[in-house]
């Protein structure tokens, strides 16, 4: 860092400090104003989403750990708003530096832990339908994978953020659009221990669900070629009498982890160098994050049914009607199980 960076950085020394900066160029307002019109457009559209997968989820509990997902990228879009503001306005809406990058990690991590949770979720019904019945039909157990997911998360953002020694001298200067949101953390360990730390963790969370969706691939290949039926026979339930609305479902969670992995990968491979080549990571992140409504508005017809605008009369009547009969299966009549 430069003495004029350095200059015009100025840290409190209590423990959440505040970022000052110099004003930035003025193509740096074009590009906040960019990225606000952009993460703004994908939050609106996930939050319609949203209000669909939760009427979903009251009669389908699979879709509670989709709904639950839904708020950790939804916290995350919501982030994302919150720094091309921080662009627009030069810097001036200055929050704690710990709360920013807490908050950002907390929502992006409990997001990949409920990608691995869904996998499962996945690979469960698709290669076991008859003990997924007997687990994931309950919505305690769907509501307590959710929890966990949010759990892990937490844990693993309070370790990066707090726990984890920090030198606040050792900092580097914030510039537009950092993944970090802040600040990417330079430590009293070195000045890339947490980036080091942060891809471990990620990769502890990213492997194992690639290899799951790995493992579902071969299983239905597998069914395919030796011509079993065993999907079919095993199951007892109504929904599981359609697997094509489950390997639809499949795809829809398959294709949402997609984004993600390829951006991870990249941030891996190509050094993100400011300011553009960060600005250009904090977008694909915008579209990593919001891929899931997308994929979901896109592919699933049940989804669609259930947005807040799309609602006709003789849906909502049959949906009343299903649920003011305790629930009868005649409302899956909507659309196909799940899809």
């Amino acid at each position: 860092m430069n003495d004029s960076a350095q200059s015009a950085v100025t840290l409190q020394p209590s423990e959440y400090y505040l970022l000052r900066l110099r004003p930035p160029p003025d193509n740096y307002l074009l590009l906040g104003i960019a990225l606000f019109v952009f993460s703004a457009a994908n939050l609106v559209i996930y939050g319609v989403v949203q209000i669909a997968v939760k009427r979903i989820a009251t009669r389908h509990h699979t879709f509670i750990l989709l709904f639950s997902h839904g708020i950790a990228d939804i916290g995350f879009l919501t982030q994302m708003v919150w720094l091309s503001l921080e662009i627009i306005f030069q810097y001036r809406l200055l929050v704690p530096l710990k709360l920013d990058t807490f908050m950002l990690r907390l929502f992006g991590r409990s997001s990949n832990y409920h990608y691995l949770m869904i996998a499962l979720n996945r690979a469960h019904s698709l290669l076991f339908p008859f003990s997924y019945t007997h687990f994931w039909n309950r919505r305690r157990s769907v509501i307590v994978s959710s929890l966990l997911c949010w759990a892990l998360g937490t844990l693993h953002s309070i370790y990066v953020v707090y726990i984890f020694e920090v030198d606040d001298k050792a900092r580097v200067i914030h510039m537009p659009s950092v993944l970090s949101f802040s600040l990417i953390d330079v430590t009293a360990k070195g000045g890339e221990a947490s980036t080091r730390l942060e891809k471990i963790l990620q990769g502890i969370v990213a492997i194992p669900t690639i290899l799951v969706y790995i493992i579902i691939s071969f299983g239905l290949l597998w069914t395919r070629i030796t011509k079993s039926s065993s999907v079919k026979s095993t199951s007892t339930s109504q929904p599981r009498k359609d697997p094509e609305g489950r390997i639809r479902l499949f795809v829809i969670c398959f294709l949402s982890t997609v984004p993600t992995a390829i951006v991870y990968v990249i941030g891996y491979v190509i050094p993100q160098t400011p300011p553009y080549g960060s600005y250009a990571a904090s977008v694909s992140y915008v579209i990593a994050y919001s891929a899931s409504a997308h994929f979901l508005l896109s592919i699933s017809s049940l989804v669609r049914k259930y947005l807040p605008f799309r609602l006709t009369n003789d849906s909502v009547q049959l949906f009343t009607q299903s649920a003011s009969h305790g629930g009868e299966i005649r409302a899956i009549r909507l659309a196909p199980p799940f899809v």
